[in-house]
């Protein structure tokens, strides 16, 4: 936050914008970095839980990960390995995607998926 505070007050000494201009992308800023620490804040405790059920083969396969390290546990190939080792080649979940929707769940259920041989529930608990 330091270096934005930085760059807001030498574009108000270059005359770039207006000192009310200046107050206000501070004010911006620190309503963001508010909403950062609620979010992460709310995040403790919870968990995401990933549940593949593959009829074809008769096998099911719950996954819980602790919310806060979501991105860096989907990230890594072992788990990547587990979440596509059931569904059939035309369906892959786009992990990066997957994440994006965590960060901004509004709700408890992220996604649901339905195949004739596969069902994915994606939620937050």
């Amino acid at each position: 936050m330091e270096k934005e505070i930085e760059k807001i007050m030498k574009m108000i000494e270059r005359g770039t914008i207006t000192a009310n201009d200046g107050q206000q992308l501070l004010q911006a800023i620190n309503k963001g970095k508010h909403q950062v620490k609620e979010r992460k804040k709310k995040m403790l405790g919870q968990m995401l839980h990933i549940n593949i059920n593959s009829y074809e083969i008769d096998q099911v396969i719950d996954i819980n990960i602790p919310l806060r390290l979501t991105q860096s546990i989907l990230k890594m190939k072992c788990i990547q390995k587990q979440l596509k080792s059931p569904l059939n080649s035309d369906l892959e979940i786009d992990l990066d995607e997957l994440i994006e929707l965590i960060n901004q769940q509004d709700s408890d259920e992220i996604m649901s998926l339905q195949t004739n041989s596969t069902s994915i529930q994606v939620s937050v608990k």
